[in-house]
C-alpha cells in the first residue's frame, strides 16, 4: 500500500506511523508499520488479508488517528490521508454516591466516522473492526482519564471494573469531549440453579449477556446468585467444564427484558477417562474430542501429552466419543458413566 499522510491544510507531516496487519504463520496477526518520509509518502509490505476489508491507520501526535477500510486483494494506493487536528476525550469515573473510583480500566473504542469512504459500500459486519480503534487506560487516583490525539467520530467508552459489570456510553466527539461514567446498575436479576430433584447446586458458573457485554457469576452455597447490571440481560447460561465434575454444560437461555428471577436445571454427570492411541498403541496428544448425546454436543476434551482425555456423559446415560480434526478419525459410541481405561484409537483420514 502506498499514499501520502498530510495535515488538514496540505502540509506533509514527515514520520506519521501508518500499520496494517494481515494473516501470519497459524492464523495469527502479521502487522505491518511503515513510517512517512520528508513528503509524507509511505510504502506498505503487502499482506494476505487477515479480514476483509483490509484495515489501515495512519497517526502522528498532535493529529487525530484515522482508519481506513479497504477492498483489497492486491496493491493500494490510499491517496492522500489528510490527519485533522487532535481531539481529546477526557473524563472521570465514579460510584453511585458520586465518590471517585480509582484505578480502574477504561476502554475507548471507535474512530473517524469516514472511515468507510474509500470502500463502495460498508461491509454487512464489522469482522475485525476492533483491530487499530481500540485502546485502554486506568484511571488514576481520582478516578480520572484522558484519551488524547483522536479524530472527530463516534466512540464507545466502557469502564470495566475488575469484580461487576461494565458501564459503557457512546460518545460524539467533534472537539475536545468531557464525559461522566457512573458504576450504576438498575437492572437486578436473581438466578437460581438447582438439579433434576430441584436441590440447590452451590458454585455453579454462569454466563449472561447483556448488550454486547457478557459477565460471568458464581452461584452462593444456596444455588443462588444476584446479578446487577446496567441493562436487562438477554441471555444466561450455565458453564460445566471438565473441572466442574459434577454437571453438564446447559444451553444458553433467552430472556424478555423485564425479567427479575430465572431459574435454570443443572445436569448432573458422570466422568469417563481414556486415551487416545493410533492403531500401534502410542498415545496421540492434542485431539479434540466431542461428547455428544442424543444429537446434542455436550462438550468437548482435548488429550493431554501422553494421550489421555476425561469426557462427561449424562448421569444414567451414555454418550458418543468423536474425535473433531480434519486429519485424524476415530469414535465410540454409547460409552456409559464412569468407564475407565476408554481407549479411542484414531486413523488418518
Amino acid at each position: 500500500a502506498t499514499g501520502r499522510v498530510l495535515s488538514t491544510d496540505g502540509t506533509p507531516i514527515e514520520g506519521a506511523l501508518v500499520a496494517t496487519t494481515g494473516s501470519g504463520a497459524f492464523g495469527l496477526m502479521d502487522p505491518r508499520t511503515a513510517r512517512t518520509d520528508a513528503g509524507g509518502r509511505f510504502t506498505l509490505p503487502s499482506v494476505q488479508p487477515l479480514v476483509q476489508p483490509l484495515i489501515f491507520v495512519a497517526m502522528a501526535p498532535g493529529h487525530g488517528r484515522v482508519l481506513y477500510r479497504v477492498e483489497a486483494a492486491g496493491p493500494v494506493d490510499l491517496g492522500d490521508i489528510r490527519l485533522p487536528h487532535a481531539r481529546t476525550l477526557s473524563g472521570r469515573v465514579l460510584g453511585p454516591g458520586g465518590e471517585p473510583v480509582p484505578r480502574v480500566r477504561v476502554d475507548l473504542r471507535g474512530s473517524n466516522d469516514d472511515k468507510d469512504r474509500l470502500l463502495a459500500a460498508p461491509p454487512e459486519r464489522d469482522i475485525g473492526i476492533w483491530w487499530g480503534n481500540v485502546e485502554s487506560r486506568l484511571a488514576d487516583d481520582l478516578g480520572r482519564f484522558r484519551f488524547h490525539d483522536l479524530a472527530p467520530g463516534t466512540y464507545e467508552v466502557a469502564v470495566r471494573p475488575e469484580e461487576g459489570p461494565a458501564v459503557i456510553r457512546e460518545v460524539a466527539v467533534a472537539g475536545d469531549t468531557d464525559v461522566e461514567l457512573r458504576l450504576e446498575y438498575e437492572h437486578e436479576l436473581t438466578v437460581r440453579v438447582v438439579d433434576g430433584q430441584g436441590l440447590p447446586v452451590p458454585g455453579a458458573r454462569l454466563h449472561v449477556l447483556y448488550g454486547r457485554e457478557r459477565l460471568w457469576k458464581t452461584a452462593d452455597e444456596q444455588g443462588i446468585a444476584i446479578v446487577a447490571l446496567p441493562s436487562p440481560a438477554t441471555r444466561i447460561g450455565l458453564l460445566a467444564g471438565i473441572d466442574w465434575d459434577g454437571f453438564l454444560p446447559s444451553p444458553p437461555i433467552d430472556l424478555s427484558p423485564d425479567a427479575r428471577e430465572v431459574t435454570l436445571t443443572a445436569r448432573r454427570a458422570v466422568i469417563v477417562a481414556g486415551r487416545v492411541v493410533d492403531k500401534a498403541g502410542n498415545p496421540v496428544p492434542e485431539v479434540p474430542i466431542a461428547w455428544v448425546c442424543a444429537g446434542e454436543q455436550l462438550g468437548i476434551s482435548v488429550s493431554a501429552g501422553d494421550g489421555s482425555f476425561r469426557a462427561k456423559v449424562p448421569l444414567g446415560g451414555a454418550a458418543d466419543l468423536i474425535v473433531l480434526t480434519e486429519t485424524l478419525a476415530g469414535e465410540l459410541r454409547g460409552v456409559v458413566g464412569g468407564s475407565e481405561g476408554v481407549t479411542l484409537v484414531v486413523r488418518p483420514r
